[in-house]
This record gives structure tokens, sequence and C-alpha cells, in this order.
């Protein structure tokens, strides 16, 4: 306690805690200008620093960045927070009138449902956004276009599909695909001669191709990624909006810290999905110069689809 005491303060040197008064406001006062300096030069190359970029675009762009000019395939309505890591879409064949879980974070059909109702909603702001974009023509303006979700048809409707409605006997669910922002990013045009010398696209996107004249539209198609998913997938999907486009009128991106309606194409899977099977579905991205690689999944995606009896969680 006598060491404690001295510790404090010690009479015979007039210290307290080991220094005297004086050395206590000489250190105080170093510290204080050593560590106001030092905030004042950590903020002086910040300011520096802010002076070189733009905050209403990247720095770097397309092929000077490390994004690339390849852009990737999303999917909407997401996974459940907990389960995020999981590309699987498991469903109950005759689900309806479900209580959704809090914010929707869950597995039932209703969660999905409340899920892609918190994204299709985003169409209704329309503030800052163009409504004269012509069609066919690359957007030079600094708004972004309106993105109309008439054209979803019944995907563009709650519950998309995800409940039973109309005496339907088993769900369809929908899920729109959009195409990941890649600032300044143009898609190319297609001509004919590539067409006829390219043997890679499907068929029917060709015609889609062919039908718009192959240089105002991009597009996305879906398939089976295995011989049974692609049977399982016959006849069970439905597009809107029915050629599987996007229009150019949406590129490039440039609206970064904006309002902005992504557009999408959605897929319908309806009554005619088998129930019980684990289907692999692949989409992807098709428009000039685009490469697919399902292993950096670059121009496409990847996801699975079970409509069954019960669903995890249940």
């Amino acid at each position: 306690m006598e060491a404690i005491k001295y510790l404090i303060h010690d009479p015979d040197k007039g210290e307290y805690f080991t220094r005297t008064p004086k050395s206590w406001a000489l250190i105080t006062i170093f510290y204080c200008i050593y560590y106001t300096c030092l905030a004042a030069f950590w903020y002086g190359l910040l300011q520096l620093f802010l002076m070189t970029i733009s905050p209403t675009r990247p720095f770097f762009t397309t092929n000077e960045s490390i994004i690339g000019t390849n852009p990737g395939v999303g999917m909407r309505p997401g996974q459940a927070d907990e389960y995020i890591d999981s590309s699987l879409i498991r469903l109950k064949y005759n689900a309806q009138q479900e209580r959704p879980s809090p914010d929707g974070e869950g597995l039932r059909n209703i969660d999905w449902a409340v899920r892609m109702q918190k994204f299709v909603e985003k169409y209704n702001n329309t503030k800052e956004l163009r409504t004269d974009c012509p069609n066919g023509e690359f957007n030079t303006g600094f708004e972004a276009c309106v993105f109309d979700p008439a054209t979803l048809g019944d995907c563009g409707k709650y519950p998309y599909g995800y409940q039973l409605v109309d005496g339907k006997k088993q769900v369809e669910p929908c899920v729109l695909l959009k195409i990941n922002r890649i600032f300044d990013w143009e898609p190319k045009f297609y001509d004919l001669q590539y067409l006829q010398d390219e043997g890679a696209i499907p068929t029917n996107v060709q015609e889609q191709i062919k039908a718009s004249g192959g240089n105002t539209k991009l597009f996305i198609d879906c398939g089976g990624r295995n011989p049974a998913d692609v049977e399982a997938l016959e006849g069970a999907m439905e597009y809107f909006p029915k050629d599987q486009s996007i229009d150019f009128k949406y590129f490039p991106y440039t609206q970064a810290g904006m309002n902005y309606h992504s557009p999408v194409v959605a897929i319908k899977f309806n009554e005619n999905i088998p129930k019980d099977q684990l289907v692999h579905v692949e989409c992807k991205l098709w428009t000039k110069d685009v490469i697919h690689s399902s292993k950096d999944k670059m121009g496409m995606i990847q996801f699975e689809l079970l409509i069954s009896d019960t669903v995890e969680g249940e």
C-alpha cells in the first residue's frame, strides 16, 4: 500500500504517477501537437486522393478495369441470407395462402414471392429517369431509361407464380434474369453473316436475332445442363417478353449513384415442369463477342429448381 501511495504521489519528488505537473503538461502539449499534425497530414492526403476520382464514375472502366467487358447474368429473387451460397430454388408444388417469414428471409414459397416483390417494386420509382428513350439506340443521356414491368406479363404480378392461383394444380414460379452492370459497356451488333458462320448460337436465338435485324437487342436463353434436364424443360418454360430480349436503349450503364432500372428477361416455369426432379438450369447471355464460362460464371448463370411435396424448414 505504501508503494501504491508513492506511485500516486511522491512528496519528495513532487511527482504524480511518476511525473511532475510540468512534465505532464509538456507531454500533453507534445501529443496534442503531434496528433493534430498527423490528422492534418492524413486529411490533406485524403483530399488530394478525392481530387483524382469522380463521385459519378469509376476511374478505370471496361478493358482498363479488373471487371473487363464480359458481363455476367444475375437472378432475382435472390436466395435467403442464411443460404446465400446456394443456387437451389426449392418449392412446394401446392403452396397457397402462406404467411411469410420476417422480411421474406425464409425458404417457403411465399418468402420467394416477397423477395421478388421487393425487387419489382423498384420499377415504380421513376424519378431521375428518361421516358423518351428510342428503341434500338444506345442511351447517350445522363439519366437511365425507364423499364416497364408490364413487359414481364404474369411474372410482373404478385405472387409471381409462387402460390397456387386461378385453380392451378402446381405452382408456376417466375425468375428474373438481369445483366450485371459494367460501367460504359455496350453490347455489340450481330450481323447476319456472323450468324451463318457461328454454329454455337441456339436456333431459337438465331431466329430472334434475325427478326430484330441483329443490331438492336441482346438475348437471354435458358436450357438444361444435362440431357435429363433438357428433357424436363421441354415445353416447361415461357419467356417475357416473348422474344427473350433486352433492348440496347438500356446501355451503356453510366448512372452510378442514381436511380437505375435494371432491364430483365423473365422466365416462367409452367405446370409442365416435372415434380420431384432436380432440374439444372443454365441461362446464357447472347450478344456478339460475349464469352461463356461456367467456371468463372462469365456471360451466364446456373441454378437448380426442385418442386416437390415439402420444402426445407417446414
